[in-house]
């Protein structure tokens, strides 16, 4: 049964990849189920891959996820000075 419900979860994960995909490039919806299909593909490399290589990956990932979460806080303290200003009239 888990080998059914890790599958419906992989499935899940890469139609929200192709979704969130489409919000920054237009896509047709047969590109959309490649590149859900390409998420896939290269998921399981990674994982067919080993442990180790797998963990390394998601490390980066959780770096990269985290730097930009870290950039978008800074430049919004750096920016956020205009919040004090009362709206024009």
């Amino acid at each position: 049964m888990p080998t059914v419900s890790f599958a419906g979860l992989a499935i899940v994960l890469a139609v929200a990849f192709a979704t969130y995909l489409g919000e920054f490039v237009t896509i047709s919806p047969p590109v959309a189920k490649l590149a859900a299909m390409a998420m896939i593909a290269v998921v399981t490399v990674i994982n067919v891959r080993g442990t180790r290589h797998s963990a390394n990956v998601q490390n980066v990932t959780t770096a990269l996820k985290a730097g930009a979460v870290a950039f978008l806080s800074l430049l919004l303290l750096a920016k956020g000075d205009r919040l004090l200003e009362p709206p024009p009239p």
